[in-house]
């Protein structure tokens, strides 16, 4: 690896850092009596419209058992419910609730309003080479996950 992209990479891990600990800590205000693991729980789900347990334990990087509680909660609350597949009862699938998307929905809805003022700090061409450079990074991420 090329020393100056060894410093953009020591750089950009510490500026992430750095958002993700002011990010957190603004994230109660918006989760709305979810916890994080079980926000993420429900996006994973949302994104699919169903998930199995073990993609739900996939995505929250969990086992089953935990994964189990953390959807155990999720159902309690009406946000999601189980079902089983009806070609091997063996798979249990989640799927939201119509409470369960309108809390998705609200809590995006949140975080982007909130993250509307954040990139109104940002001079609008600065912005927009921002966004452009955060989705090559997206991106990039999404294809060293893929293989």
């Amino acid at each position: 690896m090329k020393k100056d992209t060894g410093d953009h990479a020591t750089r950009f891990e510490s500026l992430t850092r750095r958002f993700l600990t002011a990010w957190q800590s603004r994230m109660p205000g918006h989760l709305d009596s979810v916890s994080v693991t079980e926000f993420r729980a429900l996006v994973t789900v949302d994104a699919q419209s169903e998930a199995t347990m073990s993609e739900v334990a996939r995505a929250l990087g969990l086992t089953l058992g935990a994964t189990t509680s953390v959807v155990d909660r999720v159902v309690s609350a009406g946000l999601a419910v189980r079902e089983h597949d009806s070609h091997d009862r063996r798979v249990v699938k989640v799927k939201l609730t119509p409470a369960g998307v309108e809390k998705v929905s609200g809590i995006v809805r949140r975080m982007t309003d909130d993250m509307a003022v954040i990139l109104q700090r940002i001079a609008p061409e600065e912005r927009g080479r921002f966004l452009d450079t955060f989705q090559l990074i997206v991106e990039g991420s999404e294809q060293a996950s893929a293989g």
